[in-house]
């Protein structure tokens, strides 16, 4: 768990990161660079759910690699699919880190929500509707690590 007080707005007890796959951990198919090390060290306090349609057929790949594994989901309704996850898990016990139009709900409903602005870019509505904007995913993954930056960031 991690447990997070911002000045002026709110405290957390965060217990779970969701994780869009494609644009985010990942570009095509491939896992960005630093983000296993990231992982490993934030799966000792959160519960780590990479979420995907497997749309790059990876994610063999990706459980050898990050040692967790994946959850598919099914193509079509991949956004409401991300939200029932997110509900399911509590969503105020979830952080949720994600770059496409099929994350918003998830990033919007998600005790806070981290969009990636990477090489694949971000959808203007996953913007819109995430409570951080970065532009590499181990900028999001170093926000739960050194939890300074996300306050610094959230505080009013």
């Amino acid at each position: 768990m991690i447990e997070i007080e911002i000045p002026g707005r709110y405290s957390f007890a965060l217990e779970h990161l969701l994780l869009d796959v494609n644009g985010t951990v990942a570009v095509d198919g491939v896992i960005i660079d630093g983000v296993k090390q990231r992982l490993k060290e934030l799966s000792q306090k959160l519960n780590i759910y990479l979420i995907t349609a497997n749309t790059q057929n990876n994610a063999d790949y990706l459980q050898k690699e990050l040692s967790i594994e994946p959850h598919i989901i099914s193509p079509g309704q991949e956004a409401t699919q991300k939200l029932s996850m997110t509900n399911l898990l509590g969503k105020e016990k979830c952080v949720a880190i994600g770059n496409g139009a099929n994350d918003v709900l998830m990033l919007k409903q998600s005790a806070i929500g981290i969009c990636i602005i990477g090489k694949e870019g971000a959808s203007a509505e996953a913007v819109q509707h995430s409570d951080i904007v970065v532009y590499d995913v181990n900028n999001a993954l170093d926000l739960l690590l050194y939890r300074k930056r996300l306050i610094a960031t959230l505080r009013k």
